[in-house]
């Protein structure tokens, strides 16, 4: 029974946990239950149930899932930051919890900002299309461990770090917009990923430059080289960037800001829009030359300074 539309009684909901008590995967759109009671009898009749698929289960959950340690919410809209509040307070052993696209349909402002009692432990977040989440988690003062966010919203990013700034041990930041964010109030930052386009490199070596971790061990870099059609565009991608910002980054890196870091990584990932044509536009001999280009360019990044 892996997809299930429309309004379902409540006898159907009894029929499927006695009759299909060996499902595995169940995904259930549009439907609407009776009541939370029956909600809770279809999942406990269900023991093989894994993963279950419901948009409207924030609803429930609190009634049926006290003991859940993780949650994944994924374009969620919620009526209320008081309704996700309530969620929040209903699982008193939540850890880990990754929100993407999570809105609000009457915004997080300060006037009805959500108090949880003491402050929230947060295991990651991401914040990727979630800017009432970003309100909401300053608000109650949320201690974040592992945060990975959009370089879109680096202007709400300060007062975030502010709130999550001795707790937080990991940073991944996605595309690069503005290099002006100061991670300097994050004392306990342990790693940092920078992602984005390659000619971007040089706005990661400058949000680099604009603070001091003397905690960090490791710093990854990705940078993605888009629409390879032809070996012009993969010449043209490879050209874009400039040879001083890999030497800016070294230098930076190799510098007092980070007395203790022991690992850098750099990745470059190309897409295509399928391998087949890819292949059939740019031979294999060209992507051997390419990847050996790349390669030398990443070698002009000089070894850190012991």
């Amino acid at each position: 029974m892996p997809r299930t539309n429309g309004k379902l009684h409540a006898q159907v909901f009894l029929h499927v946990s006695l009759t299909f008590r060996s499902v595995i995967k169940l995904e259930l759109v549009d439907v609407t239950f009776p009541s939370a009671v029956v909600f809770g009898r279809l999942v406990r009749a269900l023991p093989h149930l894994s993963p279950l698929k419901y948009s409207g289960v924030f609803l429930l959950v609190s009634l049926t899932f006290r003991s859940a340690i993780k949650l994944e919410l994924f374009n969620v809209t919620f009526p209320s930051a008081v309704v996700f509040g309530r969620l929040v307070r209903a699982l008193p052993h939540l850890f880990p919890l990754k929100y993407s696209g999570v809105r609000f349909k009457k915004g997080c402002h300060v006037a009805c900002a959500v108090r949880v009692p003491g402050s929230l432990r947060l295991d990651a977040g991401d914040l990727v299309g979630s800017d009432d989440m970003f309100d909401f988690l300053v608000s109650i003062g949320a201690h974040l461990r592992h945060l990975t966010c959009h370089g879109y919203d680096m202007e709400r990013h300060p007062e975030l770090l502010a709130v999550s700034a001795e707790s937080l041990l990991s940073l991944e930041v996605l595309f690069i917009h503005k290099a002006s964010l100061d991670l300097t109030p994050a004392v306990n930052l342990r790693v940092l990923a920078l992602a984005g386009y390659l000619e971007d490199i040089a706005k990661a070596a400058i949000l680099l430059s604009c603070g001091s971790l003397p905690n960090i061990v490791e710093v990854a870099i990705g940078s993605w080289l888009f629409h390879l059609e032809t070996p012009v565009n993969v010449d043209d991608a490879l050209n874009s960037v400039h040879n001083d910002s890999f030497a800016a980054m070294d230098r930076i890196l190799s510098g007092k800001q980070f007395p203790a870091l022991q690992k850098v990584t750099c990745t470059l990932r190309c897409t295509v829009p399928s391998s087949s044509g890819a292949m059939n536009v740019i031979s294999a001999g060209f992507w051997l030359t390419a990847l050996i280009k790349a390669s030398s360019i990443a070698c002009q990044w000089p070894p850190l300074v012991s």
